[in-house]
């Protein structure tokens, strides 16, 4: 297998996130379902439609009319959102006007759906929560579970653990008290994927295995076969490729027993698998039974996903031609359902191929296409990113100048061809280069004309270009100023100095500009360090980390000699207040994780506090790990709720080590292995490095990393703090 397909395969780390199958208790059907143009029933939905809207002409305002509007939104919520819609306020509003809180809970339960679907997530989520709320005072469980296992998904969606297992285990505990078989199954598979999205893989196995023994207990071997499915899915996302195929296996059986044959997307996975495992013929062959069943379910996304595997392998077996074709389907199928990332895994195959047939200006192009759709998608989870540099990359007008250029050949070519005949024709005689230069004369006023349409367009091309460099160097130049901003506001190294001269700093900024920050602060005979990683990275990631350091400047300056519970206490507060202009309405998650030390050198002790972060202690005894509090600063938690953050003393009687860092070191992908750095390898290196003075220690870390790293990318902003209390620390 040549080298560059080799490294393509780990190019990019597959999404991975557990297949909720049981989403919505009152809406099952999956959220990526496209509503239809117009509302094509099928004739048993029509015929409850009919039933349903002759009832409405019967009946009084009272909740029997709340339940008819309710269930003709449910008939109409995956053909008609709008005519849903308005069946569904129109309940609501009676609802309301009854003071009926059961029907008013279950209404926004359904319109909260609706708005998701309109992807107006604001809205969707504060009828979730009117639902939660409206449950609760009806003392009607079945819409308080249905709503709190909804804002469980809604949260994990969006990669927000902490409110996502909040909610989860609070409407997994009301399922399991109220006997809810249809919310237990939905709130643990749930569960499980919160503690798979935070690499927590021992406690979502726990809940999955919890999730398949009530499943096949109960007899739903659907739940059950799904359930193995996705054991399988984190054992191939965790590298154990051969186990994961196993539980595939396993699943299709269970499906077999109950005649389910709609499996293109197990078959889809087992393809992948084999795609990890560089077994080419086994990927081929399962891709090509993936295509063919998601053919059969007309499930386009599943096609898509086994289009690229069956490319992959053909690339890698030299079918360079079947590839292409394989790619291109993919990508297509990708576009049309608005797949992001397949369509971007696609283009990568078909930059891949092309370079493998030698034409190295398509197999660019691809790339350049690839590089651009990345970007689109990372500016996506990060809507604070900014959106000028989306112009950089326009596709549209990459197009148009290959067209342009191809047009230039074709009328190169076409002048060489007129040459010749003109050649051939002069022995022909007189009469016959008479009528070949008329002819010519024609074609060379039409060439002329065709010229200079071409050449304003090459003029517009170049104007073109030259305003995406002028709008480029301005962004490069508000970087590079924001980056003097924020190297203004980060501390001076001669506080730390002050402490002890056995100290380091590993900082590596992924851009210009970086949301890792340190901080050191005295006061009296108290040194304050501090690391943290704030939401996001580049230039949203380091406005965060300027009102952090201005915040904690504030703190030391109101306060005599705050511990580091108290600091973290008020941190989180200030920072909800400066990040939120209504604090009670806020929804934003942006905050930072931190982990604060404070020597006290007349008590000759150490105090260590952390918000999502630990602290790593090095003495006579070993490597000690001290983990601060899970949950960050900011973030969603309420500014009224009660934040307490706990406290290590650690005495500083020995000669010991003090060790902070952010995730990036963690979080960084390795070249050969694609895999992450994991903070079990950064944690097995620190303990290599205590002999050595502090100055080799961030010498060797640095270039752990860096060899680690390899030509890859950096995917986040690394920071690591070293500091030794020897004997040097002075009061």
């Amino acid at each position: 297998m040549p080298i560059a397909l080799r490294n393509f395969l780990f190019f990019r780390v597959l999404t991975f996130r557990i297949h909720l199958f049981l989403l919505f208790i009152f809406f099952p059907a999956a959220l990526a379902a496209q509503p239809s143009p117009s509302p094509q029933l099928s004739p048993r939905q029509q015929k409850k439609a009919d039933s349903l809207r002759q009832l409405l002409g019967t009946l009084p305002q009272d909740t029997a009319r709340v339940n008819a509007l309710l269930e003709l939104g449910r008939v109409f919520r995956d053909k008609d959102i709008d005519g849903a819609m308005n069946y569904l306020l129109q309940a609501k509003r009676l609802a309301a006007s009854l003071s009926w809180p059961k029907g008013l809970g279950r209404s926004e339960n359904y319109l909260a759906y609706i708005w998701q679907k309109k992807s107006m997530e604001d809205t969707a989520l504060a009828y979730y929560r009117l639902a939660l709320k409206h449950g609760r005072e009806a003392g009607d469980t079945h819409t308080e579970t249905a709503a709190g296992a909804n804002m469980g998904n809604f949260f994990y969606e969006r990669s927000r653990p902490d409110s996502s297992l909040k909610y989860y285990e609070a409407a997994y505990a009301l399922a399991d008290r109220t006997k809810n078989k249809f919310q237990v199954y939905n709130t643990l598979n749930g569960i499980a994927g919160v503690y798979s999205l935070i690499d927590n893989e021992e406690k979502a196995m726990e809940y999955m295995n919890k999730l398949f023994e009530k499943s096949r207990a109960a007899g739903d071997m659907h739940i059950a076969a799904n359930t193995i499915n996705n054991i399988g899915t984190i054992a191939d996302e965790r590298g154990r490729h051969l186990e994961a195929i196993g539980h595939y296996r396993q699943a299709i059986g269970i499906f077999g027993q109950v005649g389910e044959t709609r499996l293109s997307y197990i078959y889809v996975n087992i393809s992948r698998a084999y795609i990890r495992l560089l077994q080419h013929d086994s990927t081929l062959f399962y891709g090509k039974l993936a295509a063919r069943m998601a053919r059969e379910e007309n499930d386009e996304r599943q096609l898509a996903k086994a289009y690229f595997s069956m490319g992959m392998a053909e690339s890698a077996l030299g079918l360079a031609d079947s590839a292409l074709v394989h790619a291109r389907h993919a990508a297509d199928l990708g576009r049309k359902g608005g797949l992001g990332t397949i369509v971007q895994d696609a283009l990568g195959l078909l930059s891949q191929v092309y370079k493998q047939k030698g034409d190295y200006k398509t197999a660019l192009d691809y790339s350049e296409r690839m590089s651009l759709l990345k970007d689109s998608l990372d500016k996506e989870e990060n809507r604070r990113e900014i959106h000028k540099v989306q112009a950089l990359f326009d596709t549209d007008r990459k197009d148009k100048e290959i067209a342009l250029l191809s047009k230039q050949k074709e009328l190169d070519e076409e002048r060489s061809r007129r040459d010749s005949m003109m050649l051939y024709a002069a022995g022909g005689g007189l009469v016959l280069v008479m009528l070949l230069l008329v002819m010519l004369f024609s074609r060379y006023r039409d060439k002329q004309r065709s010229n200079r349409l071409l050449a304003g367009q090459n003029a517009e091309i170049t104007r073109q270009r030259d305003e995406i460099g002028v709008k480029n160097k301005e962004i490069t130049d508000s970087i590079n100023y924001a980056q003097r901003i924020q190297s203004a506001v980060l501390p001076d190294g001669k506080i730390l100095q002050q402490l002890t001269r056995e100290s380091f700093l590993l900082y590596r900024p992924r851009d210009i500009v970086s949301g890792d920050f340190y901080w050191f602060a005295r006061k009296g005979p108290r040194f304050y360090i501090a690391v943290a990683d704030c939401t996001g990275h580049g230039v949203p990631g380091a406005l965060v980390s300027v009102i952090g350091i201005n915040i904690l400047n504030q703190i030391i300056e109101r306060s005599a000699q705050p511990g580091t519970d108290e600091i973290l206490a008020q941190l989180h507060r200030l920072i909800i207040q400066a990040l939120n202009k209504d604090v009670q309405a806020r929804e934003t998650n942006d905050g930072m994780d931190i982990a604060l030390l404070c020597i006290d050198t007349e008590k000759r002790e150490a105090e260590f506090s952390g918000a999502a972060r630990p602290l790593f202690v090095a003495g006579p005894d070993g490597l000690q790990l001290i983990r601060g509090d899970r949950f960050s600063i900011g973030g969603v938690k309420d500014i009224n709720d009660t934040v307490q953050f706990a406290v290590t003393r650690i005495p500083l009687d020995r000669p010991l080590s003090f060790y902070m860092t952010t995730d990036g070191y963690a979080d960084q992908f390795g070249e050969e292995s694609g895999k992450k750095f994991l903070s079990r390898r950064f944690q097995a290196l620190l303990g290599t490095l205590g002999d050595l003075p502090m100055e080799q220690q961030s010498a060797a870390l640095d270039k752990a990393f860096l060899d680690w790293k390899g030509k890859l990318e950096q995917v986040d902003d690394v920071l690591v703090l070293g500091l030794k209390t020897d004997g040097r620390i002075s009061a």
